[in-house]
C-alpha cells in the first residue's frame, strides 16, 4: 500500500531518522551527514534540502581570499519513486568543494561545491557560491548554483548561491575578498587597518526554508585575510564560514564547519591555520504523520 506523503514505520531507510512537530503536523526526516542510500518501498512525496561542500580559502603566501560556500537547493513537494536512490554528501576542500546530490527518480538534484578563494594573481574561483579574490585582484567570481536543477520546474525549487568579492590594494594595505554565501555575496576587502572582506551570509532553517525544525544555519562564506590581529566577526562565520587569518598578530585562519557547507577562511603564512571548506549535507522530509 502506498500513499503519497504518508508516513510508515517500515520501508524507509538511509541516513539518520528523526521526527519533529510543527503546528498540528508531525514530520519524519532522514538526514545524511555522509554519503549513502535513501531507500523507499513505495512512492512518497517529500521536501529535499541539499548543500554542497564548501570551497577552501587560498593558502598562497599572503593576502588570500576566503572560500565560497557550497550552493544550496530546497525542493518542495517532490514525488520520489519507490526504490534505492544514491545520496552523495560533498566533501569540503582546500580547493573547490565537491557537489552534494541525490539521484531522485529520473532527476539528479544538486547542491554545487563552493569556489576556491584566490591568491595574489587571480580572481576567486566560480562555484556554488564563488570564492573571494586575493591581494589586489579587482575581479569577482560567479555563483554557479542557479545553473542547476532547472529541469525540476514541476516542483517548487529554490537555489541559493552568491558571488565572491574583490580585493583592494591602496597605500600598502591589502584587503582580500570574502567568499560568497548562500544568502548573500561576499564583502569586498578594504585597504584599511583591518582589511577583512567578510564572507557572505548563509541561510537558516525555519527562516529561509523549512525542513527539520532545528533552526540550524548553513552555507556562510569564508572571510578573507585581514591586516589586523582582531578576531573576525563577519556574518558568514555564524553560518559555518571560516575566519580569515589576521597576519599582524599571527592569528590563524579556520576551516568551514562540517555539514554546513561553509567556505574556508583565507590563510596567510604569517598567521597560518586551516582553510578547508566544510562538508555538505542532504536532508529529506517526508509528509506529515
Amino acid at each position: 500500500m502506498a500513499v503519497h506523503g504518508g508516513y510508515y514505520s517500515h520501508g524507509i531507510s538511509g541516513g539518520t531518522k528523526t521526527t519533529y512537530t510543527s503546528g498540528a503536523e508531525t514530520y519524519r526526516v532522514q538526514t545524511f551527514l555522509s554519503s549513502g542510500t535513501f531507500k523507499v518501498d513505495y512512492p512518497v512525496k517529500c521536501d529535499i534540502f541539499i548543500v554542497g561542500g564548501g570551497g577552501g580559502g587560498s593558502a598562497a603566501a599572503h593576502h588570500n581570499g576566503g572560500g565560497g560556500a557550497g550552493g544550496a537547493v530546497y525542493v518542495k513537494g517532490y514525488n520520489m519513486s519507490a526504490g534505492s536512490h544514491t545520496v552523495t554528501v560533498g566533501a569540503g576542500s582546500n580547493t573547490t568543494g565537491a557537489d552534494s546530490c541525490i539521484s531522485a527518480s529520473a532527476d539528479i538534484i544538486v547542491g554545487a561545491g563552493g569556489g576556491n578563494g584566490s591568491a595574489t594573481i587571480s580572481t576567486g574561483y566560480d562555484g556554488g557560491s564563488g570564492g573571494g579574490s586575493g591581494y589586489s585582484e579587482s575581479g569577482t567570481s560567479d555563483e554557479t548554483q542557479s545553473s542547476y536543477n532547472t529541469s525540476l520546474s514541476s516542483y517548487s525549487v529554490t537555489n541559493y548561491g552568491n558571488d565572491g568579492a574583490a580585493a583592494e590594494n591602496a597605500g600598502g594595505y591589502y584587503g582580500a575578498g570574502g567568499g560568497g554565501g548562500a544568502g548573500g555575496a561576499g564583502e569586498t576587502g578594504t585597504a584599511a587597518s583591518d582589511g577583512a572582506g567578510d564572507g557572505g551570509v548563509g541561510i537558516q532553517e525555519g527562516v529561509n526554508f523549512f525542513i527539520n525544525g532545528t533552526g540550524n544555519k548553513y552555507a556562510g562564506g569564508g572571510s578573507g585575510t585581514r591586516n589586523s590581529a582582531g578576531d573576525a566577526s563577519g556574518v558568514g562565520i555564524a553560518y559555518g564560514g571560516g575566519k580569515g587569518a589576521g597576519f599582524a598578530g599571527g592569528q590563524a585562519s579556520t576551516s568551514g564547519t562540517a555539514n554546513t557547507g561553509g567556505g574556508g577562511g583565507g590563510r596567510d603564512d604569517r598567521g597560518g591555520g586551516s582553510y578547508s571548506g566544510g562538508s555538505g549535507i542532504v536532508v529529506i522530509r517526508l509528509g506529515a504523520l
